[in-house]
């Protein structure tokens, strides 16, 4: 079972567990139990009667019980579909960010080349651009948030 905790963790999902019993009271032994075999946390582990099992009508405990059970399988799911687009929004952050570098760095290893500008020029020309455009970033950032509205 570790493999499938680390597997859940590392992918980001919240799993839940559900404990099926053919009486009307669970065991709280077997739902914490359940909780530390796939690594559910104790508030997304629930007690289910195993109404098949005993031919039984669905009582209105257990109907309850399903709807929390899909409430949080369903706020699980929303949260890691926030956590999967933000690593992607994250993700291509980076490489623009990456990309515009090796752009800068194609740019002037082009200019170095053809006119023959010193290693110490284009470094400082580099350190120059790069600052300018952090300034005109936080510049342009602060005025998005001054004239939003939801400032």
């Amino acid at each position: 079972m570790e493999e499938y905790r680390s597997f859940f963790k590392e992918e980001g999902y919240s799993p839940v567990s559900v404990v099926l019993h053919k009486r009307d009271t669970g065991d709280e032994d077997r739902t914490t139990d359940a909780a530390l075999a796939v690594g559910a946390a104790a508030d997304r582990t629930f007690q289910l009667t195993n109404h098949i099992a005993m031919k039984t009508n669905i009582s209105d405990k257990s109907k309850s019980t399903i709807a929390e059970i899909l409430e949080s399988t369903l706020i699980g799911a929303e949260q890691y579909a926030r956590l999967t687009m933000l690593g992607e929004k994250r993700k291509k952050t980076e490489i623009k960010k990456q990309n515009d570098r090796l752009d800068l760095d194609m740019f002037l290893e082009r200019m170095q080349s053809k006119y023959l500008f010193k290693d110490e020029e284009i470094a400082k020309f580099k350190e120059s651009c790069l600052e300018e455009r952090s300034e005109e970033r936080r510049v342009g950032k602060e005025c998005r948030s001054r004239w939003s509205p939801y400032h």
